[in-house]
């Protein structure tokens, strides 16, 4: 079965249908198990909070993608202030422990959590669209 645009719109979590929905037909609490979900890579029962988790879940991992996209100007920018703060005349220091501090947390742990993020995000979206499909199939039935 051919899924609509409406509900293709929703497991992408496009705005603003998606932030619509997000918005006028959750509360607080839903919002928060959806998402809670979506984090631990579970899915919903119910095919309408599935279809709004696979939503979050696709959001999120844009949102991850594009700030890893950025991360090598984050590092270049940590490698100028090395730079200029550990090279330079006035060499060392405070500020140059702490900015080779950040840049070597920077390059061992935001990979690593993105990377682990990214997945289990991807499980939660199709668990959730799973559900939903599933769903959608009984009803069409």
């Amino acid at each position: 079965m051919p899924v609509d645009t409406l509900e293709r719109a929703v497991l992408l979590g496009r705005s603003p249908v998606w932030r619509q929905l997000w918005d006028e037909r959750l509360t607080e609490e839903h919002r928060r198990e959806i998402s809670r979900a979506a984090r631990r890579g579970e899915d919903l029962q119910d095919p309408f909070h599935a279809a709004l988790a696979a939503g979050w879940a696709h959001r999120r991992k844009r949102a991850i993608q594009l700030n890893l996209t950025l991360f090598p100007l984050t590092l270049a920018l940590i490698a100028a202030q090395i730079w200029g703060n550990c090279l330079g005349e006035r060499g060392g220091g405070v500020f140059c422990a702490v900015f080779i501090a950040i840049a070597v947390l920077a390059m061992g742990v935001v990979p690593i959590v993105a990377v682990r993020s990214l997945r289990t995000l991807a499980s939660a979206e199709e668990r959730n669209r799973r559900v939903y499909l599933s769903a959608v199939e009984a009803v069409d039935e």
